[in-house]
């Protein structure tokens, strides 16, 4: 009985040996590949990196135009460069290899394209707030200009058990649109590129498109 009982514990003792090596080899081996890729990341960074600072170059020799996200364009040649922002290694390092982008530089041919405007608006939003706990409550959000006069007017005679409160949130939707001859579109998020396209190319200009199209009496 002793010698079945010590026969067990030695084999509970060989099986938990097991699984904790197993588990310490698991361990190094996916250190391994995080390692691995990383190198790869990084590897794939500085090529990147180094082609994204050559065309920055490129960029910043012309008259180009910068968004707040720090996206670069530059009208040459009747083509629009547009160069995206490359993210810190940090950023992909953080989310993996698929995330580094494919190519860092697009170019839009004007000969193809129809014309651009813009699309959205800048506007205010009233939001009203407040008027819990008592006979009638006010919560939600009103489009600045919808409702007129005086918050007392609306609430009416409820009770005050809490206090009404009016706050404005601006919304502005506002992008740039570019229309192109077969028919497609392509957005573009920051609408002040439009300013930079007027000075640039200001025939492709919806308002003069529209234009020139009543002036060949083609409308």
């Amino acid at each position: 009985m002793i010698a079945v009982t010590i026969i067990g514990i030695i084999l509970i003792w060989a099986f938990a040996f097991y699984i904790i090596k197993t588990s310490n080899n698991n361990q190094k081996e996916n250190q391994r590949k995080q390692n691995e890729l990383n190198e790869e990341i990084q590897e794939s960074w500085n090529m990147l990196n180094n082609e994204y600072t050559q065309k920055v170059e490129k960029y910043e020799k012309g008259n180009y135009h910068k968004n707040k996200y720090g996206d670069l364009y530059l009208f040459k040649d009747n083509k629009l460069f547009c160069l995206n922002h490359l993210f810190r290694l940090d950023f992909y390092m953080n989310r993996g290899r698929n995330y580094l982008p494919q190519q860092l530089e697009e170019i839009i041919d004007f000969k193809d394209v129809k014309y651009y405007n813009i699309d959205g608006s800048e506007r205010e939003k009233q939001i009203i707030s407040g008027g819990g706990g008592g006979g009638s409550s006010i919560k939600g959000a009103v489009v600045g200009g919808l409702v007129a006069g005086e918050v007392g007017a609306i609430i009416g005679s409820r009770k005050k058990n809490e206090e009404i409160k009016t706050s404005y949130e601006k919304i502005d939707d506002r992008k740039l649109v570019i229309t192109f001859k077969n028919g497609t579109t392509k957005d573009m998020k920051d609408f002040s590129l439009y300013e930079y396209l007027l000075e640039n190319v200001p025939e492709k200009d919806y308002e003069n498109y529209i234009y020139n199209l009543k002036s060949k009496g083609k409308e």
